[in-house]
């Protein structure tokens, strides 16, 4: 990394009863965002790097829903996410 790159961390949330699309709930840069990561791998969170992503959904105002044209991106995150869970269960 050089002295230029900025660490960046955005949060997702789906939940099928109360939410139409996945929902950004936090972001941060820096030192926030390191100290996002390290909370969600404490807590068993998975968490996932995918710099384009979290470019687009950092342009979000937290609690907005992911825009249409990420919805094919986050149902493959989402599946992703879903099947290392399972794995990691079993």
């Amino acid at each position: 990394m050089n002295g230029k790159d900025v660490i960046r961390a955005g949060a997702l949330r789906f939940r099928a009863e109360e939410d139409r699309a996945p929902r950004l709930v936090a972001k941060g840069a820096g030192a926030l965002a390191e100290q996002m990561i390290a909370v969600a791998r404490e807590s068993g969170t998975t968490v996932v790097e995918d710099p384009g992503l979290c470019a687009a959904v950092s342009e979000l105002p937290v609690g907005k829903e992911v825009p249409e044209n990420l919805y094919r991106v986050m149902a493959g995150l989402f599946a992703l996410v879903y099947d290392l869970n399972q794995r990691n269960a079993g």
